[in-house]
């Protein structure tokens, strides 16, 4: 979705819940094994020379034509030593004490392929909430904003928390930092998240929060990168500290409209280039009650989520790789570590935003479900004060 030093790239998920919102973020570089791994890197090369063993499995595969992969693997492969796993950055908490304890018919949740756009609305006590959260690749950030239609009513908590223990968190005036090192490789890590009101207060806390109180509306903006570089043998470049402050300083000092619109002009570049016509048509029920009714999928209506379908792979795509970064891997960008029970719930199709946030045409389900768009004490990988 967007990118830090080495063109990196930012993911979230976004959970959708009502008193606090979760959004599970990752940077594709964050990664343990590599060079560093405590438990030794070869690179994948042979510990030992294996004299005549490429020449000998191509003599087999001329006289039999074909071989098996286990046979292959016995003669050329070897056992993995350092390979690592994919690790999620932590997960940003947006505490709401004035949310619903649970949805109701109101509550509307859209992801917006054409436009890259998640969002959420409901209604409460009389004033319609909205949130809308997106990953701009121009501008290498995660942003979220949240309003209300009555002035004062956008109180909120954001924290974050990790599932582990190498990282620290702190705050300091409208600024949230996230420092830390990973155990296995000692890759640096970095993430700064802003805020920025329109009317209210932002407090920091001595526990690494930042507290929005009686606020019109607030939008947020979070960087994230590593040390990590495409650079043999040591796969590490500068620490990311600068990349990090300037990313997120940069976005502060605009307007989320313009770190939106720039966002969206940036996908649609590549999202418009194609279009599918299978002779489907939209009907008006949100996604997941058409994914329930598909039957043949010969009807305008199981047509139309085919094309649903062929238009979300494009947008996975477009948002976890592009050109400089590393190249997609089988999580996408924006998952966390445990893995999902069952199938992704359906997007509605590209361009279904459309008039006010909650209107029937945008309704993706009325079912409290997560949608794809991924701290403990800990010793930080350098000190840095506010610049």
């Amino acid at each position: 979705m967007s990118r830090c030093p080495s063109a990196a790239v930012l993911g979230a998920s976004v959970y959708g819940t009502l008193a606090s919102e979760r959004l599970t973020f990752n940077e594709k570089t964050l990664w343990t094994g590599g060079p560093g791994s405590a438990e030794g890197y070869d690179f994948g090369n042979w510990t030992a020379p294996r004299p005549g063993a490429l020449s000998g499995v191509q003599q087999r595969l001329d006289t039999r034509g074909a071989l098996g992969p286990d046979a292959v693997a016995a003669e050329l492969g070897q056992a993995r030593r350092g390979y690592g796993a994919y690790q999620v950055f932590g997960d940003l908490r947006l505490d709401l004490p004035n949310a619903p304890a649970a949805h109701d018919a109101s509550y509307r949740r859209t992801l917006d392929l054409r436009n890259a756009l998640a969002s959420v609305a409901y209604t409460h006590q009389d004033t319609l909430h909205t949130r809308e959260f997106f990953v701009s690749h121009p501008g290498k950030v995660i942003a979220g904003r949240l309003a209300a239609d009555r002035p004062g009513q956008v109180s909120f908590t954001l924290r974050y928390t990790s599932p582990r223990s190498d990282c620290t968190a702190t705050a300091d005036r409208d600024r949230l930092t996230v420092r830390g090192a990973l155990k296995d490789n000692g890759l640096c890590f970095e993430a700064q998240i802003r805020i920025r009101t329109s009317g209210g207060t932002v407090t920091a806390g001595v526990d690494g929060t930042l507290t929005v109180t009686g606020a019109d509306s607030a939008w947020f903006v979070l960087a994230a990168a590593t040390d990590h570089a495409d650079r043999y043998p040591s796969y590490r470049g500068d620490d990311p500290h600068r990349a990090v402050t300037a990313a997120v300083d940069s976005a502060a000092r605009t307007s989320y409209e313009k770190v939106r619109d720039t966002h969206v002009r940036d996908h649609r570049a590549l999202f418009d280039r194609v279009a599918l016509d299978i002779g489907q048509q939209l009907p008006d029920p949100p996604t997941d009650q058409l994914l329930a009714r598909y039957t043949d999928g010969t009807s305008p209506a199981d047509r139309a989520l085919k094309a649903l379908f062929f238009q979300y792979g494009r947008y996975l795509l477009i948002a976890s790789s592009r050109a400089g970064s590393l190249p997609a891997d089988l999580q996408a960008s924006g998952t966390s570590p445990p893995p999902r029970r069952g199938p992704p719930d359906p997007p509605r199709p590209p361009g279904e935003l459309g008039g006010r946030v909650g209107a029937r045409a945008s309704r993706p389900g009325r079912l409290h479900r997560r949608h794809r768009m991924g701290c403990g004490a800990g010793p930080p990988c350098g000190d840095h004060g506010e610049p």
